[in-house]
């Protein structure tokens, strides 16, 4: 009987299941088979299934919490008479504490004393109460509860030898109310505190790494050695330079200087030139120009839409060679426009793999009220990132040099008067531009066409059309001759109709052919084979001269070689009952002859026998 711990769930080996019939061959395909359980003696239930097959005819069966929550006996068994002979095995559950100290070893057993000698044990907070009448034989004086005892020893030990240590009091012996106030002083006074200083430097000297929880002040400060989210490490990574080498208030007022007395030289010359009102003039024709001109040049060259075109303007080395080939295959190609829209108009939304994009870095530090906030919200960029005291010098050196050189083109700017001619060649340039844009390009008449400019994606479908239309591709007589075939083979579908409707008489000559579908009719002649549901044969129409002699040969061959066991629904007095008692197992029981059907098991036919006991016995037979 194998222990189980309460309420637990544990895998047991279940077997050997041998086969019924000769006690020792290991049946291996259980697998699922169900078992039954019974729980401290009550009747059996349904239990687990039996695992896959071990060894030897052995299975694991996996048992709940649910099956071993009773405890006491635990009997699991397994019942087929058809296959294999009964298997069952009994188990106790034990409490977790009595099975940990039994078997697992990791407990030790619970025990209670009730009794001493026969008589009951008083007790007291889990310790008896022991009434001593006698030491070392000499009797205990009752008068009192008092022991007088002068001990010198204890274990062997002088009290003056150090016979109390640390290990003959038991833990928690000496607990708060045992100690009286004078006895705490006297432990202070004795005690060695360490000083402030040492506390102070265990403080500074402590290891940050563990103390890095969100919120403490060790957080905050942070661990110089790995943790990178705290001030420590903002300030190790972002005051990365000294102050000192950053740029001065000096050196930016000495720049704020040179730009007071050199911007104003430039404005003097800015307020020279003409007013808004003119330069709103020309502001206006250039925006008009604007809504006029293509976006863009395309291929170097203006995107324009062509609204008429000169006679034998499209020549022939205007056309590129994929133009020809569009125009006779009549395809609509997209243009390498239409691709790359189709390419830029993509939804990014498939293609985000990491890297493609890039990843968005976030502080998922913490409270902002406090010195990691402040650092965090005030420290956000590197010191060497702003502009160095070197920068700003150069910065001044260049404003020195290229504000010199900007007054110096201002000071040529052109005056009222070229500003006027200017506004007359934008003038006449409107009278040269269409009015509008047509479909975002200017409309244009073509007067000549450089080589393959027309090419397969410039022509649309109705120009493929026309052009197709007043080609020499065939003659009349050719579409002609096409349709008159075509008048032909219509009469001829005609005839026929819908799926063969109009064939009603079929006068074929000897040939071979296959038809599909259902044919109502008579056929006159010989027919190949028929691979498809005949729906009727009429009386007589199968004849003894129509099969073949070897179809009586297979008929009996199929007849004789038919598995009896494949028959049912035989009557008794059947040929089938007749030849199962030629092959079939049968028995002769109290009078009574038992036939079996082909599982030698289950019962065919009985037959009531009369015998004599001076009849002669059947020994031999042999047919003539």
């Amino acid at each position: 009987m194998a222990f189980l711990k309460q309420s637990t769930a544990v895998t047991v080996l279940l077997g050997p299941f041998v086969d019924k019939t000769d006690g020792v061959t290991e049946e291996t395909g259980l697998a699922s088979t169900g078992t039954e359980l019974s729980k401290a003696g009550g009747a059996f239930a349904a239990g687990p299934t039996l695992g896959t097959h071990d060894s030897d005819g052995w299975y694991p069966v996996a048992l709940t919490t649910t099956h071993t929550n009773t405890l006491g006996a635990l009997v699991i068994k397994v019942h087929d008479s058809a296959t294999h002979l009964p298997v069952w095995q009994e188990h106790m559950v034990l409490t977790a504490n009595v099975y940990d100290s039994l078997v697992g070893g990791t407990d030790v057993l619970d025990v209670s004393t009730t009794q001493f000698n026969g008589s009951a044990v008083v007790q007291s907070g889990g310790r008896p109460e022991v009434n001593m009448t006698h030491i070392a034989g000499a009797a205990v004086s009752t008068s009192t509860a008092q022991l007088g005892v002068n001990a010198v020893q204890a274990g062997g030990t002088a009290w003056g030898s150090g016979a109390i240590t640390a290990a003959s009091i038991a833990t928690g012996a000496v607990d708060a109310d045992a100690l009286a106030a004078d006895a705490v002083t006297e432990i202070w006074a004795g005690s060695t505190a360490p000083s402030a200083a040492t506390i102070a430097d265990s403080v500074w000297d402590e290891d940050a790494t563990g103390h890095q929880t969100t919120g403490t002040f060790g957080q905050a400060i942070g661990d110089p050695g790995a943790d990178t989210d705290t001030i420590w490490s903002l300030v190790n990574a972002n005051l990365d330079a000294t102050v000192s080498s950053r740029a001065t208030q000096t050196s930016v007022n000495t720049i704020d200087d040179f730009l007071d007395t050199e911007i104003a030289a430039i404005k003097a010359v800015t307020d020279a030139l003409p007013n808004a009102g003119a330069l709103t003039t020309i502001q206006a024709d250039l925006d008009n120009i604007q809504t006029r001109l293509p976006t863009a040049l395309v291929g170097g060259r203006m995107d324009s839409s062509v609204g008429a075109m000169a006679a034998d303007t499209l020549t022939a080395s205007a056309l590129a060679a994929d133009a020809v080939t569009e125009i006779w295959a009549g395809s609509t190609a997209p243009s390498s426009a239409t691709i790359a829209g189709a390419v830029w108009d993509m939804d990014a939304t498939g293609h985000q793999t990491q890297g493609t994009f890039g990843q968005v870095l976030g502080d998922s530090g913490a409270d902002t009220d406090t010195i990691w906030g402040l650092v965090n919200t005030n420290l956000n960029a590197t010191v060497s990132s702003r502009a160095s005291q070197t920068s700003v010098d150069t910065v001044d050196d260049f404003l020195d040099t290229e504000i010199a050189a900007i007054k110096a083109v201002t000071d040529a700017l052109p005056n009222g008067g070229a500003l006027t001619t200017i506004q007359a060649d934008l003038d006449n340039i409107q009278t040269r531009l269409p009015a509008a844009l047509v479909g975002g390009r200017i409309d244009a008449s073509v007067g000549a066409m450089a080589a393959d400019t027309l090419t397969a994606s410039a022509l649309a479908t109705d120009a493929v059309t026309e052009i197709w239309a007043a080609s020499t591709a065939g003659s009349q007589a050719s579409v002609d001759a096409v349709k008159a075939v075509v008048d032909a083979i219509l009469v001829d579908t005609t005839e026929i109709g819908v799926a063969g409707a109009g064939l009603t008489n079929i006068n074929l000559p000897n040939q071979t052919m296959d038809i599909t579908g259902d044919l109502i009719g008579n056929v006159t002649g010989s027919v190949g084979s028929v691979t498809g549901d005949v729906g009727g044969v009429a009386a007589n129409g199968i004849t003894a001269t129509s099969l073949d002699a070897s179809v009586g040969i297979e008929l009996a061959d199929a007849l004789l070689k038919r598995d009896m066991s494949s028959v049912s629904g035989e009557a008794a007095r059947s040929p089938l009952n007749a030849l199962r008692f030629l092959r079939n197992k049968w028995s002769i029981a109290a009078g009574t002859l038992t036939v079996t059907e082909e599982d030698d098991t289950t019962t065919a036919w009985t037959a009531a026998l009369t015998t004599s006991a001076g009849a002669d016995p059947i020994i031999a037979t042999d047919p003539t």
